[in-house]
């Protein structure tokens, strides 16, 4: 577990995922309605994609991250689960006087993993990781524990470094151009990508009233076209609720991506039968507010490490 909470944090915070009050429900709501090939490109036309990679370069640009996330599989007594949990509010704020953004971020990541024991019939290994998580435009500092097994628990009290530089990449050039979403979408035979998503049994929904909204909703039937008639007969679901959202404002930028499912399901029968489940929610909501992150008192005593 030598670089578990570098990679826990990768995953957690830039895939996929901090609300005030409540946690998200892992859905974008919207008036959604199954689109034509025809309403779809003109929604999409609508947008100019000319913000939809850049930060803004006067105020705030900033976005909100939750994951809270599921994953087990148990065959007899051999059981495997994940259980990753993580919120994050981050802000870079761009001011007149000076050429990079002011960086500041605060959230915290929790981490269980469950292993079956080769060395003991039946026995599981559990790994656990806890960390409060903050940044300036210098470094990103965990503070928490980490623990393998029946060992001790490890303190965590590390420093990745972080790069204001990042969020200007090509956003002052002249020489590169962001191709206009119309043009893309131009590329894409929308009645074919709509054919194919109904092949596999997700339904698209399309809320044109703010921006573009799109929602794609799966089921067992989705599961079936993707496993195959054979593999699909051996499978029995018991829940099967799986769905993506995604937020593109009327300028352009990206606004919200959304996540939530809740699945379970059996393959195979008796002895051999494995029994699968997946769900929990996964929110990015973009933000134009600054966050107040208190920094450590004592940066010097955190460890330097990089997320490779």
């Amino acid at each position: 577990m030598k670089k578990l909470f570098a990679v826990t944090t990768v995953v957690a915070l830039f895939c996929c995922t901090l609300f005030s009050g409540c946690a998200p429900s892992g859905k974008i709501q919207g008036n959604y309605k199954e689109p034509t090939a025809e309403e779809l490109q003109t929604a999409l036309s609508s947008v100019n994609s000319d913000e939809f990679f850049q930060p803004v370069q006067n105020g705030i640009y900033g976005f909100e991250l939750y994951a809270d996330v599921t994953y087990s599989s148990r065959q007899g007594d051999l059981l495997t689960e994940y259980r990753i949990k993580a919120e994050y509010s981050f802000s870079a704020q761009f001011e007149k006087d000076t050429a990079l953004p002011v960086l500041s971020g605060k959230g915290n990541i929790s981490l269980k993993v469950t292993l079956p024991d080769e060395t003991a019939d039946g026995g599981e290994v559990v790994n656990e990781l806890e960390a409060t998580l903050c940044n300036d435009s210098e470094f990103l500092y965990a503070d928490g524990w980490m623990r393998e097994g029946a060992e001790e628990k490890k303190t965590i009290k590390n420093k990745y470094p972080v790069s204001p530089e990042s969020f200007l990449q090509g956003s002052d050039s002249s020489d590169s151009t962001t191709p206009g979403m119309d043009s893309a979408v131009a590329q894409i035979d929308l009645a074919e990508l709509i054919g194919t998503l109904q092949q596999y049994n997700v339904e698209i929904g399309l809320d044109a009233s703010d921006g573009v909204k799109l929602r794609f909703r799966a089921n067992q039937d989705t599961f079936g076209a993707l496993a195959g008639t054979d593999t699909a007969e051996d499978v029995t679901f018991r829940k099967d609720t799986m769905e993506a959202y995604l937020h593109i404002g009327s300028n352009g930028s990206l606004r919200g991506i959304a996540m939530n499912a809740e699945c379970v399901y059996t393959v195979g029968e008796g002895e051999a039968a494995q029994t699968i489940s997946f769900g929990g929610v996964v929110s990015y909501t973009a933000t134009e507010k600054a966050v107040a992150a208190k920094m450590p008192d004592n940066p010097d005593e955190y460890t330097l490490d990089s997320f490779i």
